[in-house]
Order: structure tokens, then C-alpha cells, then sequence
């Protein structure tokens, strides 16, 4: 048995919003699903390590007030 565990979430609102998305929302990129339902603007692969039977995703996570100019 493997695990994949993202990391990065500041929030438990944002996590859950992600593994909706993730889960099967219907939306192509998470951006679309997180800007609505979240604070967040984006939320993408950063760096990923192998631990035994454990993958762990590292994400770059941007809030939407960070992206705005």
C-alpha cells in the first residue's frame, strides 16, 4: 500500500477544496475550483519525495491577493 500526501495548505477549507477538485470536480486546472472556492489563486507541484511507501507533494500555493497587481 502507497500514500500520497500533499502539503502546503494553510487551512483545512483549503486542503478539502483541493481534494474535491482533485476528487473529480470536472474542472481541468485547480486554479478554476480553488478562486471560487477558496482564498487561494493556484495551488501547483513544487517538488515531490519518496519515503518507503510514502509520496510526499510539496505545493506552491499563492493566495489570491498575492497574484493581483
Amino acid at each position: 500500500m502507497y500514500k500520497v500526501i500533499f502539503e502546503g495548505f494553510d487551512t483545512l477549507k483549503q486542503a478539502s477544496a483541493f481534494a474535491d477538485w482533485y476528487a473529480g470536480s470536472g474542472e481541468q486546472y485547480s486554479e478554476c475550483w480553488l478562486e471560487e472556492h477558496t482564498d487561494l489563486s493556484f495551488a501547483y507541484v513544487y517538488d515531490v519525495t519518496y519515503s518507503g511507501n510514502n509520496v510526499t507533494v510539496e505545493l506552491d500555493i499563492a493566495y489570491k491577493n498575492e497574484t493581483e497587481d
